[in-house]
């Protein structure tokens, strides 16, 4: 779960704003969704005027490029830095130095083609989000979002440049992290409603602003054959990410013990399918008026407890992990230095769960971190995802900004 909070800290109810129009299905792109957009967590998004019925452009990152830009000496210290004298230090380096971007035979990014539309997969990025976090999202907007083939901020504000989206829902905390599980509701309706329809899209990944996401290698792992059987050959739906377990965490001791849920960090991936069967099977009962910041644990539980789904196993062939709840240098630094506070503890006792459990290896350092990861949580600054950006794609668009900016 990534640590977003409004800034006010206040609570406040919501103004639904709704259209002056008797047509409900003129509110869905196609009259793609049997639900009525007047029942939440169908009411769609909120226009920059405050109309509901918004649906914005998903590819408009494409049509309206961001380049990556160097604006201050503050920020080439800390993006430009020498290799591993910046946020991720020696060991990260070390850890991001080892990863290795995925790419098609003819030296283009990874682009596999879906078995079953012979074209290449695409995936649609959705990232929660507030009006106040608009430097992470333009840090996004030119470093890993400018890869998703379809791209959503799910904010408390509409704006088409910034491509924030008003995402309205029932909760009382509409901008704060006691309303994560009501906006995670809405922003999956709203995928649904809007982008599942007309085949689009082939994957959606769900994730906080603080995360770096490795596209490439994302579709690399969906189009591998472990993914391929799991949904193709045993007709399963799939639902990714890393695994979390914490038998000390009071909430975690109102399930099952042997429940585990994805780590919303690091962000979880869905199918088609899943989406599909999520919104419609499992929104609708699983828990709709509650009021709880863990989305991650309330998805998570909802595929299990509705659709009988539980999280895939995205380890790669060496046991090693792909999606990552924190920054690369704590994985590095981890046992030998343990003093990172809960969020390390959280990492430690998923580990040894996962052992316990279902025999996975428990496994430090550079023998955890996967060489074809995928995500990273946990980097607060714009600066910090810029910096991923810089290391991991070398001599690509963030390093020449780097080499040209004149302090």
């Amino acid at each position: 779960m990534s640590g977003m909070k409004d800034g006010s800290g206040q609570e406040f109810s919501i103004n639904l704003g709704l259209p002056k129009t008797n047509n409900a299905t003129s509110f869905l792109r196609n009259g793609s969704s049997p639900f009525s957009p007047l029942a939440h967590p169908h009411w769609g998004a909120k226009s920059e005027n405050g109309q509901l019925g918004y649906v914005h452009d998903p590819q408009w990152h494409r049509t309206h490029p961001r380049p990556f830009r160097i604006d201050s000496k503050e920020e080439y210290d800390s993006v430009c830095a020498r290799p591993g004298q910046g946020c991720e230090g020696p060991e990260g380096y070390q850890g991001l130095s080892q990863i290795e971007i995925a790419f098609s035979q003819n030296g283009t990014s990874m682009q596999q083609h879906n078995s079953l539309e012979q074209r290449p997969i695409r995936v649609f990025c959705a990232v929660y989000t507030f009006h106040k976090r608009v430097e992470s999202t333009n840090a996004i907007l030119e470093t890993w979002g400018k890869r998703c083939d379809g791209l959503l901020f799910a904010s408390t504000v509409s704006n088409v440049t910034t491509m924030h989206v008003h995402m309205p829902h029932q909760s009382r905390f509409e901008g704060a992290y006691k309303g994560m599980w009501q906006k995670v509701r809405a922003i999956l309706s709203y995928l649904y409603d809007n982008f599942l329809k007309d085949h689009d899209y082939d994957y959606y990944h769900l994730c906080g602003d603080d995360t770096f996401l490795i596209i490439e290698n994302l579709k690399a792992f969906l189009v591998s054959p472990s993914v391929t059987r799991h949904e193709q050959e045993e007709n399963k739906p799939l639902f990714s990410g890393f695994w979390m377990h914490s038998p000390h965490w009071k909430e975690n001791k109102k399930y099952p013990d042997d429940f585990y849920y994805l780590g919303g960090g690091s962000g979880y991936t869905l199918g088609r399918s899943a989406l599909q069967q999520f919104v419609e099977k499992a929104i609708p009962i699983c828990r709709p008026n509650k009021e709880a910041p863990q989305e991650d644990l309330l998805v998570s539980w909802c595929f299990k407890d509705i659709l009988n789904v539980s999280g895939f196993d995205t380890r790669d062939a060496s046991g090693a992990h792909r999606y990552h709840q924190l920054p690369v240098d704590r994985y590095m630094l981890f046992p030998h230095k343990k003093k990172f506070g809960i969020s390390t503890f959280l990492f430690k006792s998923a580990m040894e769960f996962m052992q316990k459990e279902h025999g996975f290896p428990l496994l430090w350092g550079s023998d955890y971190l996967s060489n074809s990861s995928i995500s990273f949580h946990m980097l607060k600054s714009p600066f910090d995802l810029k910096r991923y950006e810089v290391l991991l794609y070398g001599d690509g668009e963030a390093q020449k900004a780097c080499n040209y900016f004149q302090p």
